[in-house]
């Protein structure tokens, strides 16, 4: 990944060039247990504006996150917000309550804290977790592969293939959580197209791991 950015700097190429500074710094904060989940993500996002903004030599790469935009949510995008945290909620409880994978790590992941706070921990991690996701994803990977593919089916597929991939050990996890991660990035992905912003996937994207915060929590007891 750092080597796609030396190279995309040099030849200026400024989606590939946003696209792998932050996979680059993303993985440096991931991989060398600098920071955890999902804050070495928002960190690793942090990276571009800071060097937009204080290397003059970059100042070709803004604006640093073309791509940041609320869009807009009519009745039928609303209804597929809707849709897709339901169908995608339905399928981790099945995927869980059907292979019972040993997510142990996941819970050992949850701070001691009183039972009181617990929702209110899951919905901010929830509500980070889904920025951080969809900032790379349905932002970063897919601004990049628009400018490489065009904006059709060709970059969706890719960024929901890449996004299934990130869930290999994530949860829902193994082949199975990549190809339901898969489809469930591609499913934001047609939210993000048809929304043209940000807003709506994070949405559909918080309640699938409010979802993911509540199945680990009734797992482990903590409630």
């Amino acid at each position: 990944m750092a080597a796609c950015a030396a190279v995309s700097l040099v030849r200026r190429w400024p989606s590939a060039a946003r696209l792998s500074i932050v996979g680059a710094a993303c993985e440096a904060f991931a991989y060398l247990d600098v920071l955890q989940w999902p804050a070495s993500f928002l960190a690793g996002l942090a990276v571009l504006p800071l060097l937009v903004r204080y290397v003059p030599a970059l100042s070709w790469l803004r604006p640093a996150f073309p791509w940041l935009r609320r869009g807009a949510i009519d009745r039928m995008t609303a209804m597929l917000i809707g849709g897709v945290s339901v169908v995608a909620g339905t399928a981790l409880v099945l995927w869980f309550a059907l292979l019972r994978p040993d997510v142990r790590d996941l819970v050992h992941m949850i701070p001691p804290m009183p039972k009181w706070a617990l929702p209110f921990a899951g919905l901010g991690f929830s509500a980070a977790n889904a920025v951080a996701e969809e900032a790379v994803y349905r932002g970063v990977a897919l601004d990049a592969l628009d400018a490489a593919f065009g904006a059709g089916v060709p970059s969706v597929l890719l960024q929901a293939v890449a996004f299934g991939c990130l869930h290999l050990h994530g949860f829902p996890r193994g082949v199975i959580g990549v190809v339901l991660a898969a489809t469930f990035g591609l499913m934001l992905g047609a939210i993000w197209r048809r929304a043209r912003g940000m807003l709506a996937p994070w949405l559909a994207h918080v309640f699938a791991d409010v979802a993911i915060v509540a199945i680990l929590v009734v797992h482990a007891g903590l409630l």
